[in-house]
């Protein structure tokens, strides 16, 4: 079975990123897994706040932001899992990608503030990784650049 790897960041559109997963799924069907990853509160004030109330929180804020994914995938009758994990994005994003072998990682590919002015989106950084930790089991998108 196909497994493809779906991040979705609050920059993302959604819709479009669905859309190219589901038409990567109507082709190979497998299991689609949509991902949040969500950056650890800081220090001075996670602390405050319990191990379970902060993973909630994490939780929550996450789910939150796939509601639209799962939405659309439920409609379409496609097979799907929920991940929301903590830490930095791309890195998260990468490692997370790496337990499924073969897997197919479909990014968003628009052109944002950060791609603009030369920062890099999530989607760059991830594929970044890809490229310079070698890591041939997870294969980008064939519509992403390499």
């Amino acid at each position: 079975m196909t497994e493809f790897v779906v991040p979705i960041t609050e920059s993302d559109d959604v819709r479009e990123v669905v859309d190219r997963a589901l038409a990567l799924w109507r082709r190979d069907r497998g299991k689609i897994h949509l991902l949040v990853v969500r950056q650890r509160l800081p220090q001075h004030v996670s602390r405050f706040l319990s191990r379970s109330d902060l993973d909630g929180f994490y939780r929550e804020s996450g789910m939150r932001l796939l509601e639209p994914a799962m939405r659309r995938l439920d409609s379409a009758g496609a097979a799907h899992e929920e991940h929301v994990l903590t830490g930095p994005k791309a890195e998260t994003i990468v490692r997370f990608a790496a337990r499924f072998p073969g897997s197919r990682l479909v990014l968003d590919d628009r052109q944002g503030l950060l791609s603009a002015i030369g920062l890099g989106s999530i989607s760059d950084q991830v594929r970044h990784l890809l490229r310079t930790r070698s890591m041939p089991a997870v294969a980008p998108d064939a519509s992403s650049p390499t």
